[in-house]
């Protein structure tokens, strides 16, 4: 049985966006963290600036809503949200391209994860 027109497309579009993701999040990995450039205090479990309540809601948010950094669990998945912390705000679930934004763009604010 042949897929429909266009659906190979579609999937080789998935394939190569899930390919390009994760190299680029390896690389921001690799390079400090997913946070942007001109971000001065990214919230993690790691940065002795992050409040408790900060570190926890981030936390919670990534398990309650099957989040990644890193490498996507599955590659064949593309985000449609995102877990970020913008200036002045809590860390929220937010729509994935306000974390590429972010990422990519240099927006204010510290990407934490992506989720399906």
């Amino acid at each position: 049985m042949t897929p429909p027109a266009g659906v190979g497309r579609a999937v080789a579009r998935a394939g190569l966006f899930s390919a390009v993701l994760t190299g680029v999040v390896s690389l921001a990995v690799t390079a400090g963290g997913l946070s942007a450039p001109t971000d001065p205090a990214p919230i993690s479990p790691l940065t002795p600036a992050a409040t408790p309540a900060a570190v926890l809601r981030v936390d919670e948010l990534i398990a309650a809503h099957d989040c990644w950094s890193g490498d996507a669990p599955d590659p064949t998945v593309i985000p449609g949200k995102a877990v970020v912390t913008l200036p002045g705000a809590e860390p929220a679930l937010l729509p994935a391209d306000v974390g590429f934004e972010i990422w990519l763009e240099g927006r204010p604010g510290t990407v934490h994860a992506f989720c399906p």
